[in-house]
């Protein structure tokens, strides 16, 4: 049985749709810190209200009762914010952040 060019690209196409992978846009996370430098706490306080819309004290609280998550259900957009965050507006040199993929 002869199959032309055309019937198997058709094919291909198909099989090809089938493991298509969902767009970034459905993948989000949820944002854990597990710790941060004591000395570095003023910006930390900064860097949580940042992210969370928190008052200080609340923000402070948070702080104190490591392991916490900071967000959940943060997009990819989101995600690459609070990164670039983390790595320009705060000199904060040993952070333990996790993003941990829904």
């Amino acid at each position: 049985m002869k199959v032309s060019l055309a019937e198997l690209m058709t094919q291909d196409s198909h099989e090809d749709e089938e493991t298509i992978t969902p767009p970034a846009d459905d993948v989000s996370y949820t944002v854990r810190l597990h710790g941060y430098d004591l000395n570095e706490k003023v910006d930390m306080i900064k860097l949580v209200r940042d992210i969370t819309g928190l008052s200080p004290k609340e923000a402070k609280d948070l702080l104190d009762s490591l392991p916490v998550t900071l967000k959940e259900d943060v997009t990819e957009e989101e995600r690459t914010s609070i990164e670039v965050l983390i790595e320009t507006a705060y000199d904060i040199s040993d952070l333990l952040i996790e993003f941990i993929e829904n």
